[in-house]
């Protein structure tokens, strides 16, 4: 039979334009509209007995590609089509200072609407012990209803003498080499830095750190 699904992206973009998200009414506007969708689904399940589901989408390719379609219809507007990119399904912008704590607990609750896919994504800084990744996935897990996160770290290493870096630095501390790799998340899957596509390049330079410092991890000096 396979399964039918409704799915979304760029919730944020689409509500910046009305109202921070820092905003009570703001959080309870952007779950009240995946909530509408999870129920039309739920409805079209009695109504067609066919499979349907919500789908908080991923989106890869289509970040960068619907973002210049709607420039083209509406030009730039503050807020939604004045980046290179859409923010992902309902992720809060990779660019806002938020911490840890505060990304899953508004996050969570899109987990249990989205019944056909989700994920929640922390950055952390440089390359984190396994207690602090352990220490993320515990929180989520005993504290919200969130059942699937991703830690996102920039992994770095010198070519030549396989160095691992743990800073930001574009020279080898070990041989002076300035012939580094970079790898990072795209979305659910890692890439070599120079793989990325326009749309989530763009992106991955806007991403900042939840843990406390909100720097940019992948801003090579």
């Amino acid at each position: 039979m396979g399964n039918w699904i409704y799915w979304f992206s760029r919730s944020s973009n689409c509500f910046n334009r009305r109202t921070s998200w820092r905003k009570s009414k703001s959080k309870r506007i952007r779950i009240e509209n995946c909530y509408f969708i999870r129920q039309y689904t739920d409805k079209l399940i009695e109504e067609t007995r066919l499979n349907w589901s919500c789908y908080a989408t991923p989106a890869e390719g289509l970040s960068g590609k619907f973002i210049k379609h709607d420039k083209r219809i509406y030009g730039i507007i503050k807020g939604v089509t004045d980046k290179d990119y859409y923010t992902n399904s309902f992720h809060i912008p990779v660019s806002y200072s938020i911490s840890i704590k505060d990304k899953i607990e508004i996050e969570a609750p899109y987990h249990k609407l989205c019944n056909a896919g989700h994920i929640s994504y922390i950055e952390v800084d440089d390359s984190p012990s396994p207690e602090v990744i352990m220490d993320i996935i515990n929180y989520a897990y005993k504290n919200t209803n969130i059942s699937y996160i991703g830690v996102n770290f920039h992994i770095r290493y010198c070519k030549d003498c396989g160095e691992s870096l743990t800073s930001n630095e574009s020279k080898c501390p070990k041989c002076n080499s300035r012939d580094i790799q970079g790898i990072s998340r795209v979305t659910g899957y890692l890439s070599l830095d120079e793989r990325f596509g326009p749309g989530k390049y763009e992106e991955r330079i806007d991403r900042r750190s939840h843990t406390g410092s909100y720097k940019n991890n992948y801003e090579i000096i």
